[in-house]
């Protein structure tokens, strides 16, 4: 949760209140470990991909490459012209500042990956530390770790997706914890939005800008559920969450 919302119940608390909603989670205590049976995951990039050609089937254009300099409630000016539109969903996460004026904070995250293992390391994809530490590995026996953004909170913050000394040494420390001899082949950063209380902006602005952004490193999950909502909102149709992820709410 994000600073000013309500304090988190402890780990096994929050497995029996789900368990209660049928979700198919057990405890290991000796592990100090809660698995969610039913949790997956999937490949970001050809998801992304994938919705971009899911929208150019129905009709959508896509832009890539083009700067966006400043937006209305109908028009997007860019380098080099100006678009005019019905409305306008700005919809950037962790750089919608530079276009609206909304109270989304740019925090770094940094991960490797390693070639190849020829042994299963770890069991499952796995996040602990209230998910600021993350790791898995991948069918071809690469491993992928990342996180540990809490030992340096206050310098994982702002737009420039770098690698710093200080994480990438803690995520070798626990990548050499578990396995010796695994070549790191790739170190990198990206950019995620943080809203003031971890829960994301979606709607309009007084200015009559649309949003959709601050998913608090969730963004797989809430950009999905809250791409449909903007397009209810845009239609007219009025749901439950349209105020409690109110752009301007207090």
């Amino acid at each position: 949760m994000g600073r000013g919302s309500r304090k988190r119940p402890p780990p096994n608390e929050s497995a029996h209140r789900l368990k209660k909603e049928g979700v198919r989670v057990r405890l290991v205590p000796e592990d100090r470990a809660a698995i969610y049976e039913e949790d997956g995951e999937l490949h970001p990039v050809r998801y992304v991909r994938a919705l971009a050609d899911a929208a150019v089937a129905a009709g959508g254009r896509i832009h890539d490459g083009t700067r966006a300099i400043s937006v209305t409630k109908g028009e997007v000016r860019t380098e080099r012209g100006r678009v005019r539109a019905g409305a306008v969903v700005v919809c950037v996460n962790a750089y919608s500042r530079n276009l609206v004026p909304l109270r989304v904070r740019p925090v770094r995250g940094q991960m490797l990956a390693t070639a190849p293992v020829p042994r299963r390391v770890f069991e499952r994809p796995a996040y602990a530390n209230r998910g600021y530490r993350y790791w898995r590995q991948r069918a071809d026996g690469s491993l992928l770790v990342g996180g540990w953004r809490d030992t340096a909170v206050d310098e994982e913050v702002g737009e420039e997706e770098r690698t710093t000394p200080r994480i990438q040494q803690h995520l070798e420390r626990f990548l050499r914890e578990h396995v010796t001899d695994a070549k790191v082949t790739h170190r990198w950063a990206g950019t995620m939005g943080f809203s003031h209380d971890a829960l994301p902006y979606v709607g309009a602005l007084e200015s009559g800008v649309l949003v959709n952004a601050g998913f608090t490193g969730h963004g797989m999950a809430f950009a999905t559920a809250t791409g449909e909502l903007v397009a209810d909102i845009l239609r007219g149709t009025k749901r439950n969450e349209t105020d409690l992820f109110g752009p301007e709410r207090p």
